[in-house]
């Protein structure tokens, strides 16, 4: 039933992300992750309230107490696949794809950067289409090179669905899967990854975050873990995370579905990476990584 009321309605933890990139974005020269498009998804009394610098405080004080380093990681995780975006030009990647896209704001933040590429956004129908009357609202269009196109993770087959939106298999493509594959189920993970392995160019490259399974006896070992397991279970119980899994587990199933890993960061690494001083830790159990079809 929890997966069923999610196919239903947008998703709470996408409009979550939104908002944790529109506080940072309120702060002076915004920070990591700030993102001036974020508030335009966001319900009118929330866009509001950011407005004063002691909610914003309120916000990000009650995220720490709640799910330690779970607001650091959606900055890092924004300026991560950002800085993917981006390079798309230099890497001479012809097309995106933006599996899970939520309010992703890349394609309109970073016009520049994408257009040289086709650009799929695919989401599930209900958040797209709050997405798009937030767009119209806002007076924002959607660039000419942008297809949208509406999926289930869990029950559409993801090449199918890309192919008859205009996909072109044959042009080097960049893939990102962001803030998406914990709420799949552990088989739609792998099918989605054997159908880029199968059908996508060669050293075309899928990025994804994923959470590292913890046993709850050794939550302790990693900072925020526990408390962030015990908030999502009382507030998030219609988001659940239905897949996680260990580090050498990861490098076997890109293994067994014809990838190979070409990046990997903990939690450790990805704050030393892209945050340093400037906020703290991120929650232990988070992962980034990289792969390419050879």
């Amino acid at each position: 039933m929890a997966q069923k009321s999610v196919e239903n309605r947008h998703s709470e933890t996408a409009l979550f992300a939104a908002l944790c990139r529109a506080v940072a974005a309120k702060d002076d020269g915004g920070g990591p992750g700030a993102d001036d498009l974020a508030l335009h998804f966001l319900p009118p009394h929330v866009r509001f309230f950011i407005r004063f610098e002691g909610i914003r405080k309120r916000f990000i004080n009650n995220n720490m107490d709640m799910t330690p380093g779970g607001y650091e990681y959606v900055l890092v995780r924004t300026v991560f696949f950002d800085r993917l975006f981006t390079h798309c030009p230099e890497k001479d990647i012809a097309q995106i794809v933006l599996l899970g896209a939520g309010y992703d704001s890349r394609a309109y933040r970073f016009a520049d950067a994408g257009r040289v590429s086709r650009i799929f956004e695919l989401d599930i129908a209900t958040t797209q289409g709050r997405k798009t009357q937030c767009l119209d609202r806002a007076g924002i269009d959607v660039p000419p090179n942008v297809t949208l196109v509406p999926i289930n993770f869990n029950t559409d087959a993801l090449i199918p669905t890309l192919n008859d939106a205009g996909f072109d298999a044959d042009k080097k493509t960049l893939f990102l899967w962001e803030g998406v594959t914990m709420y799949l189920n552990p088989e739609a993970v792998a099918a989605t990854l054997a159908s880029i392995s199968s059908t996508a160019r060669t050293r075309s490259l899928v990025a994804f975050d994923y959470i590292v399974n913890v046993p709850r006896a050794d939550a302790g070992d990693y900072y925020g873990v526990s408390k962030f397991m015990e908030t999502w279970e009382k507030r998030r119980k219609e988001e659940p995370f239905l897949f996680t899994i260990s580090d050498e587990g990861m490098t076997t199933l890109l293994t067994e579905q014809g990838m190979e890993l070409v990046c990997h960061l903990d939690d450790k690494q990805i704050h030393e990476a892209y945050l340093s001083d400037q906020l703290g830790p991120v929650t232990g159990h988070f992962r980034f990584a990289v792969a390419s079809t050879v």
